[in-house]
């Protein structure tokens, strides 16, 4: 991509989703890499959280946290607003962290919490819209700490998921990108839900089996490709989707791939169980370069593989947020049925 387009009883963790849709809502604001954990001072669970949700990830060889958190001591408009609320407290102080939790708890699973000691719950669009609240409480001081102990990289995988979920349907919100999705359906036999925001690329001869989707400011690049008469022995080989990608980011806009901080592993994928890659991009003459994610999926009626690669150019800013952005429309990634 040329830079000039780019437990013990106190611990019973049990989540329990709940929607709390009120007219008239606020939309969340900030990024859906912020988190606000409401809490107690000097609580010891914060600085666990704290931790395990800022937890850096590595882009573009540099690493960056991947959730901003920041403690919040009083219930006020940040909080009413934030895209994440963790609320964590015990549920019969006085403190506004657990003022909050009753409200957002209610009686009844106040007094099942104080039944089996501690839990987890999840809410969305409770001040804001797009906005996920995370209660974690408990009836002592104690049964916080060890959830949150217990609890802490689960919670972060579970954000992560709804902050791409969160951010896809933002997106796509007013714009559903319906009608090229028809076009690529009836030309490709696939889907994917892109905002017009994101610009379709013509054909490139030197791989032609590629629909480009870019957007500027700052460059992401959002490139569904693929090959026939690929088995599902090639589909699943670390070694052949590593080749694919090399010889795809070449051929296209004469990138490479940079090989020791390529990583590749296999994940479940919105339907599909897919190959993802993930790694950095370089291109030598622009001496440019930045993070690079390709989902690789195998429609077997057909014999091919599609690679859905996400790519961004943003030097000298943060990442992540960036390519949340690209995950989240890549996972509207379909095939077409019997296709």
């Amino acid at each position: 991509m040329r830079a000039e387009r780019r437990g013990s009883i106190a611990v019973c963790a049990t989540l329990l989703a709940v929607t709390c849709v009120g007219p008239g809502l606020p939309s969340a604001v900030g990024s859906f890499s912020d988190i606000a954990i409401l809490a107690d001072h000097d609580r010891a669970a914060v600085g666990t959280l704290r931790t395990t949700l800022s937890q850096p990830v590595t882009l573009a060889g540099e690493p960056e946290p991947l959730f901003d958190v920041e403690t919040l001591f009083d219930f006020d408009a940040r909080a009413r607003t934030a895209r994440t609320l963790v609320v964590v407290a015990t549920i019969d102080g006085a403190s506004p962290a657990s003022r909050c939790s009753r409200r957002l708890l209610g009686e009844a699973r106040c007094e099942a919490l104080r039944a089996r000691g501690a839990g987890r719950f999840e809410m969305v669009d409770v001040y804001a819209r797009g906005q996920q609240v995370i209660v974690v409480a408990a009836v002592r001081d104690r049964g916080v700490d060890s959830l949150a102990a217990a609890d802490a990289a689960a919670m972060r995988d579970d954000i992560e998921r709804s902050a791409l979920g969160r951010c896809r349907s933002e997106l796509l919100a007013a714009d559903a990108g319906e009608p090229r999705a028809a076009e690529l359906w009836s030309a490709h036999g696939f889907t994917l839900r892109v905002p017009a925001t994101y610009a379709t690329q013509p054909a490139s001869g030197t791989w032609p089996n590629a629909v480009e989707l870019l957007r500027s400011a700052p460059t992401r690049a959002l490139t569904v490709f693929w090959i026939d008469g690929a088995d599902s022995a090639q589909a699943t080989d670390a070694d052949f989707a590593a080749g694919l990608q090399r010889d795809v980011l070449w051929r296209l806009h004469g990138d490479t791939l940079v090989e020791e901080l390529t990583r590749i592993d296999t994940l479940p994928w919105g339907p599909f169980e897919a190959l993802r890659l993930r790694g950095v991009w370089q291109n030598s003459s622009d001496i440019g370069g930045g993070p690079l994610v390709t989902f690789l999926v195998h429609d077997s009626r057909r014999q091919r593989l599609y690679g859905v690669q996400c790519q961004l150019y943003a030097p000298g800013i943060p990442k992540r947020g960036w390519m949340r952005e690209l995950e989240a429309l890549a996972s509207t990634f379909r095939i077409a049925e019997g296709g």
